[in-house]
């Protein structure tokens, strides 16, 4: 179905060329590879109670929706796929079942949910019997049969799932070689076909009645109970008895059970096919209608000639049907048939929706059939039609639209003018014909025709001529403007009394001319717009066209038709559809074209219902000025040439309305263009998760369908699973959108990225005339990823605020390590200075006990004295320092070591140099391990010094998360042995122990090296 913003289309179908009654031609919508069909050779078609199609081809078995195809084949290893992918007979039971009937001789259940089969087990004392030829039957109570053609009848027992003879409740002779079974409808008699005849069976009295034992007085039996070889037998819902049997050739009997009376016997379709054939079966619809089919056989019975119309095979369009054999047929619930050939796929059509027909008419000089625009039409007031072709004259049609002699005077028939348009007189008796060139004037009364072509007029074609209140005509020609005769003045001389309209312009190309009610003349021109004059005083009363402006400006200046719509309205054909409003002299309205459509406007016309109907150069709208809703019908809605003429229209008194095309014209009832059927439920039909597909069953058994944050990529397929209605889909995810979405042609819903959040899936069908259908709603709900969820928000929370808790509580720590590292500084300073005074404090008193007794002594007590309160300075200047928060970093810290470095140098004389790596710079040390490196450097270098270290060479690195003192000095001027004592002295190895550090020596014959190892985390 196709569907367009809207636009609604729908599948409509057409009578045949009514030029030829046999065969019939209809107008067909065909399926087959190119549309996704599995294969051309297609065997059997069912449809569900939810109104999937179903078909079996000879690649697999299919389901189809009206848009989509799923294909279920057989998968090796996987007992539960078909066991076959050539699939012979399909059959819905009572329990809606999916019967599926395999070339292989097999037969079984498809669960239409699951997608899985189930094999039923065939009891046969022979296993090639199954292989033999068979067709899987019902009875109205539900009973399946098989039956093995000439062969056996088997019956299905449900409880152990198995055909076999045991489950017979029709018993039959050894021998009988059945061929078919069928149940007379309110009996339960069951009717059977064999090698020797046909037979009944009465489950009541327990008798098989057949020719020559027919104890329970079977008409039928009487009648046709000689035939040998019948085939197939059928019921029709008139109690009447079909079957075909082959005599030599295919033959067709029917029987009357009702009345006793034969309806067909010995039928043969040879008169109408010459070539071989064969008569496969019988399907009847639901309104009665009987159809037949073979090889190659498809045919209608008419009721009313008692005999069969072929339908016509063979390609003549991209609606016709072509076939070697029908293999089947399968009526669904909207009246569509389903026709599966046997070489050309699958074909769909209505027979009921035959509204449009065709009608051709014969070039009478060739005999052959016209090619030539129907431009005009008029019914005279004998009932007769008469239409106007370009290049073929003028023909005439009986109410049947059978063609008949042309009956407007032998002058017209002579001349068989090119008729572009003819219209009545007031008085409805002369008609007015414009012709090619010049004027017809045709006296019904007298049956004389006058023909005029004034100089004026320059020979040129009269496109219009309408005759207004007073008697005068207008005239409008091909391209040389607008004239009026006015009849008083050419009472006597035709030509005294053409004058030119003059406001219209000399060139103008005159389209349409239209009078209204209240007598205004309205005028449609090609390049000028509308012009209205009275028409009593050939005044211009009004002009629309582009170049007006407020509610006299039109989009487009070409002006195919005009009709008044109401008392106060007028329709303008412009592209689009104008509606001006006569009491308030503007225009009250425009509609554009569907989009989709580029076409021109023909012609326009009003039904009795209100609708418009538009012809264009590519079909015919039907339009809803309402609810402004366009029906598009063209060739797949079987009007055979849909390229349609300019003002070629006409409306029947019973109200059909009739449209001018090229070679054809084209007639329907609009009251029986029945499309406003209530829009059908949506179902989904397919549900695809990243692109992977889930079985709709189990999701939709669910309240809400869950996904995950990563899974949020979905298609959701839906389907109204119509086939023939005409209707519009739209869909709305609520959550994420806030306006309805027309569905595509392929009714999916495609969302790639879903947020997580709660969301619900609407979709609803629209019908012919807006009214929504029963809603589908699908709830959904996209997970968030964990790290989104609520849950994790308040782990998230909880993390924070321990993560504040330890962070504040490490501050602390910190800050309290950190004070505590300033006491301890702070301590060890205070130890010191407590020590060194007293030493201090010591040695001053035995120095002044000395000073008068050994002065030597004394003096040394003093340099004792002198020695420590230096040390003590230095001492207390390093731990202030240190204590200090802005020294809190290792490049004052180096910078503090090179000031030492630099004092030593000076005091005593010797030469060292230090050297120290960038990535030092950047160390995050403690306070105190800073500090205590510090010291210990220090302590290393006064050392050196102190055991008469001229020359050092200094390098402080970091490796392998140590902090690095390298010491390399001369030992000509050392005395090592006093640097062996100091190094290893008490409370060097106790600075060492208290960082952890290192210290190794590598003592060599002219220098030495030794390197302190601080840890650094």
């Amino acid at each position: 179905m196709r569907r367009a913003p809207l636009l609604l289309f729908f599948l409509l179908l057409s009578t045949n060329y009514l030029l030829a009654q046999q065969p019939r031609q209809y107008s067909f919508t065909h399926y087959g590879p190119a549309t996704g069909l599995a294969s051309n050779e297609t065997f059997a078609v069912v449809q569900d109670q939810a109104g999937y199609m179903w078909i079996g081809t000879n690649n697999g078995l299919q389901r189809f929706d009206g848009i989509r195809y799923e294909t279920f084949r057989h998968l090796k290893g996987d007992p539960k796929s078909i066991p076959h992918n050539f699939i012979q007979q399909l059959l819905i039971d009572k329990k809606n079942n999916l019967w599926v009937v395999t070339v292989d001789g097999r037969v079984g259940i498809f669960d239409k949910s699951s997608f899985r089969y189930k094999e039923a087990k065939i009891a046969v004392d022979n296993p090639e019997t199954i292989r033999t030829e068979r067709g899987l039957m019902q009875d109205l109570e539900g009973n399946l049969f098989i039956i093995y053609y000439s062969n056996i009848l088997l019956t299905y027992n449900a409880k152990t799932h198995e055909f076999s003879k045991a489950n017979n409740f029709v018993p039959l002779p050894d021998g009988f070689g059945i061929v078919g079974i069928a149940q007379q409808p309110g009996t339960k008699k069951y009717w059977l076909t064999c090698g020797k005849g046909l037979a009944v069976y009465n489950l009541e009295t327990k008798n098989l009645n057949y020719k020559g034992n027919n104890p329970d007085n079977e008409s039928a039996i009487d009648t046709f109970g000689h035939i040998l070889n019948p085939g197939q037998v059928f019921f029709d819902q008139q109690s009447r008895l079909w079957f075909n049997a082959w005599l030599g050739m295919p033959k067709i009997f029917a029987y009357d059970l009702k009345n006793h009376r034969i309806v067909l016997n010995d039928y043969s379709f040879t008169p109408q096919i010459k070539a071989y054939h064969e008569t496969r079966g019988f399907m009847q619809q639901k309104d009665g209608t009987i159809w037949m089919f073979g090889v190659p056989l498809f045919a209608r019975f008419d009721e009313k000639n008692v005999k069969f119309q072929l339908v016509y095979n063979s390609y003549r369009n991209e609606q016709s049907i072509d076939y070697d054999g029908v293999i089947s047929l399968y009526e669904d619930r909207e009246q569509n048939i389903w026709v599966a050939t046997d070489n050309n796929g699958l074909y769909q059509f209505n027979p009921a929706a035959q509204f449009f027909s065709n009608i051709r008419h014969i070039n009478r000089s060739s005999g052959q059939l016209g090619e030539g625009a129907v431009m005009s039409f008029l019914l005279t007031k004998k009932g007769v039609l008469h239409t106007g072709a370009w290049s073929d004259g003028l023909y005439a049609y009986d109410s049947n639209y059978n063609n008949v002699p042309v009956q407007l005077g032998d002058h017209l028939k002579q001349y068989n003018p090119w008729a572009w348009c003819m219209s009545y007189s007031r008085d409805s008796n002369t008609i007015w014909i414009g012709a090619q060139p010049g004027i017809y004037r045709h006296d019904e009364r007298t049956n004389t025709t006058q023909f005029f072509n004034p100089a004026i007029l320059k020979k040129r074609t009269i496109r219009q001529v309408l005759e207004d209140g007073p008697g005068n005509l207008w005239i409008g020609t091909q391209n040389i403007g607008l004239y009026r005769w006015v009849a008083k003045n050419g009472k006597k001389n035709f030509d005294d009394g053409i004058e030119a309209i003059t406001d219209i312009g000399p060139n103008a190309q005159i389209l349409k001319i239209y009078r209204t009610k209240n007598g205004q003349i309205w005028v449609g021109t090609a390049r000028n717009g509308v012009y209205v004059f009275d028409e009593q005083t050939a005044k211009l009363l009004l002009h629309l066209g582009t170049s007006e402006s407020g509610g006299h400006k039109l989009q487009w200046d070409n002006i195919s038709s005009i009709l008044q719509y109401d008392d106060s309205t007028m329709t303008i054909a412009a592209h689009g559809i104008y509606f001006f409003n006569t009491n308030q002299n503007k225009i009250s309205k425009f509609i554009n074209l569907p989009e989709s459509q580029a076409s021109n406007i023909a012609s326009i016309e009003k039904d009795r219902d209100g609708y418009i109907w538009i012809s264009l150069s590519n079909g015919i709208f039907r339009l809803n000025p309402k609810n402004e809703i366009f029906i598009h019908f063209d060739r797949v809605d079987g009007i055979a040439n849909d390229h349609f003429d300019i003002a070629a229209s006409y409306v029947l008194p019973e109200g059909k309305i009739l449209f001018g095309a090229a070679n054809q014209f084209v007639s329907f009832d609009p009251s029986q263009v029945r499309i406003n059927d209530p829009a059908p439920d949506l179902h989904i039909s397919g549900f695809k998760l990243m692109s992977d597909a889930l079985s709709v069953d189990s999701l939709l058994a669910k309240k809400r369908i869950e996904l995950s944050s990563e899974d949020n990529s979905i298609t959701i397929e839906f389907t109204g699973l119509s086939y023939s209605r005409v209707y519009i889909t739209e869909y709305l995810l609520e959550g994420l959108e806030k306006e309805w979405r027309m569905a595509d042609k392929n009714n999916q819903a495609i969302y790639s990225y879903l947020p997580p959040g709660s969301y619900t899936f609407r979709a609803r069908t629209r019908d012919a005339e807006g009214n929504p259908g029963k809603e589908l709603t699908l709830e959904l709900e996209v997970l968030p990823p964990f790290y989104k969820t609520w849950w994790f928000y308040g782990l998230l929370v909880l993390a924070i605020i321990f993560v504040l808790y330890w962070y504040d509580r490490e501050r602390t720590a910190r800050k309290e390590a950190l004070q505590k590292m300033r006491g301890d500084i702070a301590g060890n300073l205070h130890t010191e200075v407590n020590t060194a005074l007293n030493n201090i404090n010591i040695l001053s008193e035995m120095a002044r006990l000395k000073s008068g007794k050994d002065p030597a002594k004394s003096n040394e007590y003093i340099e004792q004295i002198h020695n420590k309160s230096h040390n003590m300075i230095i001492a207390m200047d390093d731990m202030l320092w240190s204590l200090d928060a802005g020294n809190d970093n290792m490049q004052k810290t180096v910078e503090r070591m090179r000031e030492y470095i630099d004092a030593l140098n000076s005091r005593h004389g010797v030469h060292i140099d230090i050297k120290v790596d960038k990535d030092v710079m950047n160390l995050a040390m403690n306070m105190k391990l800073r500090h205590e490196s510090l010291l210990l450097f220090k302590e290393g270098i006064n050392n050196l010094v102190v055991a008469g270290v001229k020359n050092c060479q200094i390098h402080i690195g970091f490796e392998r998360s140590r902090l690095q003192f390298t010491m390399q000095f001369d030992n000509s001027c050392c005395d090592m042995q006093q640097l062996n004592n100091i190094l290893h002295r008490q409370d060097m190895e106790k600075r060492l122990n208290t960082i952890g550090a290192a210290l190794d020596v590598h003592v060599q014959r002219s220098n030495s090296v030794f390197v302190i190892q601080v840890p650094v985390q």
